[in-house]
């Protein structure tokens, strides 16, 4: 075992799939980090098992979506349907978002897996299980934490401390944060089983008051199945096989499944106040913990991850002002809200026990249909709350319609014309740019449009340029080749885009004005503040 390192940049609390994806795009910005966790190894039972576009296109950056490693089960439709198993709504996920399909589900250990496998590309982070954090101190210029393995202590001195270290984060106590929110009344039992009986690839969520449930379809021939508890059920009558053999009955023999899981758990929507303090940051189950209806708790943490990442990183080099990272409560939490509040909402059209409250719903659905607000042979769009920096829904709103700016630039394939690679392969856009700030121009250099000054601070922090065209045979160079046509339409109305790290949309502008706006956006971010104390 590799001895562990009395000093590091970055200290990770927690290696799921948060913490682990949190290091492995640290790691590839060449900060040194260790990563530990307290279990020997990954939990051989699956938990998160939907993946969204949004959460694809994360793990892909980082290099982390390997499909010969992770298998996916494609999603088709979300099917809602009543007592006798007939879909009264149902959500068409078949388009892709971004060239990801809106909605897959995997097998959590073997993300995992592949996960941590990613680390071993830089030696830069390290692992190190069965290793508790029993105490850390802020110490202002740095972190002093305290690691226990077996009956040996070790003290690592770091920069930052990140707890990833789930919903009951003895690191978030410690910090004394609250976590406020809600807790659902009833419990869910939890069935895993690892052959499938039925393959196919639609969700199907029960909306029968007797029992509401739902069914889904996992990659290598699994499946899961969630039930409400009653008031009256006990665990040792929902565990009981004559019962599961009922409950299941629908779906084939309970004596030809193999089952891998049977659990009770409750549902909670929390947030802490603030996911910073001091020195000390947290992410994922940590910070918020989001109701499974939207399936969209692990993505939560997956932003957190890519928001963190570049933010550190670019802090600790001395690229980026210290006061930015204060940027990351403020960015994720209004999103963070809005997604809880998503899945309250589809948790609400799921949940009613009660006879006339699902009654009330039912009649809306029938309304849905008779004014055409949904046509049953298209089927509803999902159109799930966006990874955005904006703040609250409304502001996000207004901002993204009249500006197009705090969420992700499209992605489309595109390919390359010019010096940036020797692959003439069509291939989407996060594949051509690294973990930089960019300014993208259409059709010409956006460089030659700046101060000498303008450049050195944009160098400074990092800061690239990258133009982009219609086609090779153009009389203007270009870095890259639109090949789908996206682009052309995407810039028509502004032809320069300021990008951050993360593919956030800084900012759009013309050619007349990017001197002024990069200037804004470099002061923003604090370019070029030093700072040996946190580097």
């Amino acid at each position: 075992m590799v001895a562990i390192d009395a000093i590091c940049q970055v200290v990770i609390c927690g290696a799921g799939p948060v913490g682990v994806t949190l290091a492995n795009l640290l790691g590839a910005q060449g900060i040194h980090v260790l990563v530990v966790d307290v279990e020997p190894d990954i939990l051989n039972i699956p938990r998160a098992v939907g993946i969204c576009e949004e959460g694809s296109r994360i793990l892909d950056q980082a290099g982390l979506l390997n499909p010969d490693a992770v298998s996916l089960q494609e999603i088709r439709n979300i099917h809602f349907t009543d007592a006798s198993g007939a879909s009264v709504f149902h959500v068409n996920t078949e388009h892709r978002n971004n060239g990801y399909l809106t909605q897959r589900t995997f097998h959590q250990p073997q993300l995992e897996q592949n996960l941590r496998k990613g680390l071993s590309r830089y030696p830069n982070v390290h692992l190190h299980v069965s290793t508790e954090l029993v105490g850390f101190t802020d110490q202002q210029d740095g972190v002093l934490v305290e690691l226990k393995v077996g009956d040996q202590i070790h003290n690592v001195s770091c920069q930052y401390l990140v707890g990833c270290d789930g919903s009951k984060s003895p690191i978030r106590k410690a910090l004394n944060l609250s976590f406020t929110g809600k807790t659902y009344a009833q419990d869910w039992l939890i069935i895993d089983v690892a052959n499938n009986p039925i393959l196919d690839d639609e969700i199907f969520f029960s909306i029968d008051p007797e029992r509401p449930g739902i069914t889904l379809p996992l990659p290598n021939g699994r499946r899961r199945w969630e039930f409400v508890v009653k008031d009256n059920d006990t665990p040792a009558q929902l565990f009981d096989d004559a019962f599961l053999t009922s409950l299941l009955a629908p779906w084939g023999d309970l004596d030809q499944m193999q089952v891998e899981r049977k659990a009770i758990y409750t549902f909670h929507a929390r947030t802490a106040p603030s996911f910073q303090k001091g020195r000390v940051f947290l992410a994922g189950d940590a910070a918020h913990i989001t109701p499974p209806f939207a399936g969209q708790g692990m993505m939560a943490g997956l932003r957190d991850a890519q928001n963190l990442a570049w933010k550190v990183a670019g802090v600790l080099r001395g690229e980026l002002t210290p006061e930015l990272l204060s940027s990351y409560t403020t960015e994720r939490k209004p999103q963070c809200h809005q997604v809880i509040n998503f899945a309250q909402m589809i948790g609400s059209f799921v949940l009613p026990q009660d006879r006339l409250r699902a009654a009330i719903r039912d009649s809306f659905i029938k309304l849905f249909k008779l004014v055409g607000f949904y046509r049953p042979e298209e089927g509803a769009r999902l159109d799930r709350v966006p990874n955005h920096i904006n703040g609250n829904w409304w502001r996000n709103q207004r901002v993204t319609r009249k500006l197009g700016t705090g969420v992700w630039i499209e992605l489309a394939n595109v390919s390359c014309s010019s010096g940036l690679s020797e692959q003439k392969e069509s291939r989407p856009l996060d594949k051509w740019l690294g973990p930089s700030f960019y300014v993208l121009g259409w059709q010409q250099d956006p460089s030659s449009y700046l101060s000498d000054a303008t450049l050195r601070n944009w160098r400074q922090m990092g800061g690239d340029f990258v133009s982009l065209g219609a086609d090779q045979c153009s009389s203007v160079p270009v870095d890259l080749v639109d090949d789908e046509g996206v682009y052309a339409d995407y810039f028509d109305n502004w032809p320069v885009v300021v990008l951050r790290p993360d593919r956030m949309v800084l900012a759009r502008t013309n050619w007349q004005h990017l001197e002024q706006v990069l200037v804004e956006c470099i002061n923003q971010m604090g370019a070029g503040v030093k700072s040996p104390s946190h580097g």
